[in-house]
């Protein structure tokens, strides 16, 4: 059963079952995986909607992502009633997004590339932590090894509950840990492409014994392999 509230659950770091994020799935992918393919699935706002709903609902995912750099945000949540039951957006942002169309109830998360951005809108706090239009926010981070550490620390600073990466190994855990700030993502997009459906269920089973619960490729819409990918989400699947 699809369930918003078990992303969220993970990303506040409360019991629950594990939740997929993959906020960019490749559209070539994507196509694949719905069997419908066409410039028509990506060419208005509403066909987007629509094509996005029905792709997470697909891969069981809790919530689905959105991108407003891409589509006007208003018109993305005038086509709410597309959601499945149960399901929530999250919602991919910048700074020339329509912030104030973040208050509408259809969406749960927000996720953003530029860590000032909180400095710049208006934002509130609870307990420690940074809400847009009391949303939660995730950063989105292309760092790797050390350098992730930077971008988890300024996350933490800024009140971000969790930060999406590339790839996530043993110290960036403890780390975040130290910072209180949730990891997502993190399996790799060479290890997606570059290794066996095995190696693909090893890695997901070690990121979640590691207490991962937003488990994710760590792409940011890159070329993927089409048997990588599917092995991914079949390991997530057999964790729901």
């Amino acid at each position: 059963m699809r369930d918003y509230r078990e992303f969220l659950r993970a990303l506040n770091s409360q019991s629950g079952r594990v939740s997929l994020a993959e906020p960019f799935i490749p559209r070539v992918i994507a196509e694949q995986l719905i069997w419908r393919r066409g410039a028509q699935l990506w060419d208005s706002a509403e066909h987007y909607i629509d094509t996005m709903c029905e792709l997470y609902a697909y891969v069981k995912s809790d919530v689905v992502f959105i991108d407003g750099r891409e589509y006007e945000l208003r018109e993305l949540i005038e086509r709410r009633e597309l959601l499945p039951e149960g399901m929530k957006f999250v919602v991919i942002i910048d700074r020339t997004s329509e912030l104030d169309a973040l208050m509408d109830d259809s969406i749960c998360a927000v996720m953003i590339d530029e860590l000032d951005i909180v400095e710049r809108v208006g934002t509130s706090r609870e307990r420690g932590r940074s809400l847009i239009f009391g949303k939660p926010c995730v950063y989105l981070s292309r760092a790797l090894g050390d350098a992730a550490k930077d971008d988890i620390l300024s996350a933490s600073e800024r009140g971000f509950m969790g930060v999406y990466l590339p790839r996530i190994d043993e110290r960036l855990f403890e780390f975040a840990a130290e910072k209180s700030v949730v990891l997502l993502g993190g399996v790799g997009v060479d290890a997606v492409n570059h290794t066996q459906p095995l190696d693909i269920y090893n890695r997901v089973e070690w990121l979640t014994e590691h207490r991962l619960r937003l488990i994710g490729s760590g792409g940011f819409g890159e070329p993927v392999e089409y048997l990588g990918f599917i092995s991914l989400l079949g390991k997530y699947q057999k964790l729901l």
